[in-house]
């Protein structure tokens, strides 16, 4: 087996000279994706603490040492920042350092039948990572279940299934519970994502939609709800719409509401203009004549 302890003792020997090649080999394919635009997960020296692979078989300090290595040459020497650090190991001993993790993560391999959350890994890496860095699956057997992992507050980034039978026996993951877990409200699968490449609509200054309450003979209640999408809070707002042919607003609440023909112009009153980012608040009125659902648009003062 590489002795990596020997090789990173003497920075002239030759298989310290090979341990950079190599890392010059591995940036000339990542330099490929940087240029265009693609970011990768880069999870190096994984499973390092279990003493199997060359480089964990010496212990942590030169596992460590040689991350930084890795670290420092691809990043400072070959200028590449579109990686993610990716560690995968638990143990604190075993660390390299904040300032060269991005995300800490681990491998787990429950038993058949076992789709647990894996909390106490999980309690581990958050610990590890002092509560600052995001949690990863970085390989699994048996997948979580989304319910139980809910249940547990085990706030895993992602997962990654190992191949072969893992996937594809239809015993240890079977079809019905991947099904489950793959069309599960808290499971974003790659179809889900946004195309990052392309410009992003900025955000609208407000968004409102109105909703019918209550309705009767010749009148209706409706609530219309504003909401803030933005990253910053709003200090005033305002919503339009028109109203169809016999409408009319008898009286409202939580606004200043006035109508010009059949423009209807609701603005926040002295108490509901400020709306944090992500928050919203409502207001309610009392139409005449039969409810509809009207274009409204939004605009922030």
């Amino acid at each position: 087996m590489f002795d990596l302890a020997a090789a990173l003792a003497d920075p002239a020997s030759t298989d310290h000279r090979l341990l950079i090649r190599d890392m010059d080999a591995i940036a000339v394919q990542l330099k490929r994706l940087a240029d265009a635009k693609v970011p990768v997960l880069f999870r190096p020296l994984h499973e390092a603490e279990g003493g199997w692979f060359w480089w964990g078989a010496k212990g942590p300090g030169p596992a460590k040492q040689l991350w930084r290595i890795l670290h420092d040459r691809l990043v400072n020497h070959h200028d590449l920042h579109n990686l993610i650090w990716v560690w995968n190991s638990v143990s604190p001993e075993w660390y390299p350092g904040d300032d060269v993790v991005d995300v800490v993560s681990a491998d787990v391999y429950l038993p058949q039948g076992d789709h647990g959350p894996a909390i106490g890994t999980y309690e581990r890496l958050v610990d590890l990572g002092g509560d600052k860095k995001l949690v990863a699956l970085g390989e699994v057997g048996s997948i979580p279940d989304p319910d139980q992992i809910r249940a547990y507050d085990a706030r895993w980034s992602w997962f990654v299934t190992w191949s072969g039978s893992f996937i594809q026996d239809g015993v240890v993951n079977p079809r019905d519970f991947l099904q489950r877990v793959y069309h599960h409200a808290d499971i974003i699968t790659l179809d889900e994502l946004p195309n990052f490449k392309q410009p992003q609509e900025p955000p609208a200054d407000c968004t409102a939609a109105l909703r019918v309450l209550n309705q009767w003979g010749g009148g209706f209640q409706a609530e219309v709800t504003v909401k803030n999408p933005k990253a910053s809070s709003i200090t005033g707002w305002q919503v339009k719409w028109s109203l169809t042919a016999g409408q009319g607003v008898q009286n409202a609440w939580n606004t200043n509401l006035t109508t010009d023909g059949p423009t209807v112009t609701a603005k926040n009153a002295s108490w509901n203009g400020t709306i944090s980012p992500g928050a919203g608040t409502s207001f309610g009125f009392i139409g005449t004549g039969t409810p509809s659902t009207p274009t409204l648009t939004c605009t922030t003062a």
